[in-house]
């Protein structure tokens, strides 16, 4: 008998975001739409649906993808890399943004 093997790694949920409508209309550049009511304290998702008050919520073209996770470290590691500060990671616009996730072991769970 083969024994299962565990891991646990501390990972902080650094932010969650539903929208309610599409954020980005004009040209890019154009202006930051607001994002404060898009942040949201929890988030209930439904399986087969997605996330409740985002505007792809129960969407056919979105039932494959009802959440994107992002790593901060990617953030953090980019902006390092240009010299700049670390911007908003809220401002990627994916829905949970999480510190200390290996997120691409995550892909499709």
């Amino acid at each position: 008998m083969t024994e299962a093997l565990t891991y646990r790694y501390d990972v902080e949920i650094v932010g969650l975001l539903a929208s309610p409508q599409h954020r980005y209309d004009g040209r890019p550049g154009e202006r930051v739409p607001p994002q404060d009511d898009d942040r949201r304290e929890v988030l209930t998702v439904r399986g087969g649906a997605g996330v409740v008050g985002d505007r792809y919520f129960g969407r056919p073209a979105h039932r494959d993808a009802q959440v994107t996770v992002l790593a901060v470290e990617g953030i953090e590691s980019l902006a390092a890399e240009l010299g700049v500060p670390v911007p908003d990671p809220l401002l990627a616009r994916r829905t949970v943004v999480l510190r200390g996730a290996e997120v691409e072991a995550l892909r499709g769970e």
